[in-house]
């Protein structure tokens, strides 16, 4: 096994990563894969395959796109660097179906269910990503046939949201668009002015809660809307500075009435969900994640630290710096905070002080975020390797 260390506040702590066999060739199989225990102590890893092919054949794009669990289809559902769309099945990594597309699939994959034809109890399922020449994509879980197709004018990077039929897909040019979850009509658009200056590569998704859309952009603006409409209820600033990297690109939080955002230059901001007012603000810099526990709001910055805050006062619980960057998404398992830290790949915290518990090679760089679903964790590395794990708090047997 490879020893990767992590650093931490106060505490000196050594992550045990996997130890990665030679490269398999295509089409290829999945792998079982060995952890570090105190991974194990969370996950139990069940398979790890590659989804691209491998030497002279490879095709040279990164595979960044987040997967997609369906628990009622038992699959996990990717799309890769190389266009191409992978329907693997949860138990083994087996290829259950396969489909092409003339460009690299970029954005994370989001599935929803269509209301029910006539007569029948359950509705089709159906998986939309997006493609880097600004397609949407909808194909049918179950089978991989087309349901429809959306040309944007912006490549779709985030995963789409969706919410009461409705798909709310965002840009890094400040757009945000509702489509019809049944047919990608467009029926919406609302957009902010893009920015001049230098930005962060990436922006967040758009979040849905109480009837309204909340978005946070590269101008330094926070904004919420209506989802029937597109209206804009409020919009306000997080940063009043001008320049470059005023970025507000962390995915927006909502709980309890409140909207968490954060500005790259100008910290993290607590704002009434209803009018945009401010409750708190935290001034720390180059925030692009925020997750919320309940008792603890956890943010990720680009430098590989991460921040515990009272959701409540925005007063700092406790500070972690994990040695690694870039920093992908940070996801709630309940009995641990989850998300990828450049070479050390999958890092584990206590959901209540932060420390580390664990990490795990993936084979590869992170790629896109990391996918949760009914106890089953899934992850796309830049190689184009597919990891899933099931998360012992639901295994079978346990409460």
């Amino acid at each position: 096994m490879l020893a990767a260390p992590l650093a931490v506040v106060a505490t000196l702590w050594a992550a045990v990563a996997v130890a990665q066999g030679a490269p398999e060739s295509a089409p290829p199989k999945a792998r079982a894969v060995r952890v570090a225990p105190q991974v194990a102590d969370v996950l139990t890893p069940l398979w790890r395959r590659p989804v691209v092919r491998t030497g002279l054949q490879r095709k040279l794009s990164d595979s960044l796109s987040t997967p997609a669990i369906s628990g009622r289809h038992q699959r996990v559902l990717v799309g890769t660097g190389e266009g191409l769309i992978y329907a693997l099945h949860s138990r083994d990594g087996s290829t259950l179906w396969r489909r092409s597309y003339r460009a690299p699939m970029v954005s994370g994959a989001t599935l929803y269910e269509l209301p029910p034809p006539k007569g029948e109890a359950r509705g089709r399922e159906v998986m939309v990503l997006g493609a880097s020449d600004g397609v949407l994509l909808a194909v049918d879980v179950l089978s991989g046939a087309l349901v429809w197709k959306a040309a944007l004018d912006f490549e779709v990077t985030a995963a789409p949201t969706f919410a009461d039929g409705k798909l709310l897909v965002t840009s890094e040019s400040n757009q945000v668009v509702a489509l019809e979850a049944a047919t990608g009509k467009i029926l919406w658009a609302q957009s902010r002015p893009s920015r001049l200056g230098l930005t962060m590569q990436g922006h967040g998704r758009a979040t849905v809660a109480g009837g309204q859309v909340f978005g946070s952009f590269s101008d330094g603006f926070a904004m919420a809307m209506s989802l029937e409409t597109g209206q804009i209820a409020w919009a306000r600033p997080l940063s009043l500075r001008s320049g470059s990297f005023i970025d507000a690109d962390a995915t927006p939080v909502v709980a309890d009435g409140r909207v968490f955002v954060a500005s790259l230059t100008d910290g993290i901001y607590a704002l009434t969900a209803e009018g945009g007012e401010t409750v708190w603000h935290h001034p720390v810099a180059d925030v692009v994640s925020l997750v919320h526990t309940g008792p603890i709001l956890f943010a990720a910055d680009t430098q590989g630290h991460v921040y515990l805050l009272d959701p409540h006062t925005g007063a700092l619980r406790n500070q972690v710096h994990l040695g690694a960057r870039p920093l992908g998404g940070l996801v709630d398992l309940g009995d641990a905070v989850a998300l990828t830290a450049g070479p050390l790949g999958l890092v584990l915290l206590s959901p209540t002080t932060g420390k580390p518990l664990g990490s795990q090679s993936l084979g590869g760089l992170p790629g896109g975020e990391l996918a949760v679903q009914g106890g089953l964790v899934a992850h796309l590395s830049r190689s184009g390797h597919v990891m899933l794990w099931q998360h012992e708090a639901d295994a079978p047997g346990q409460s």
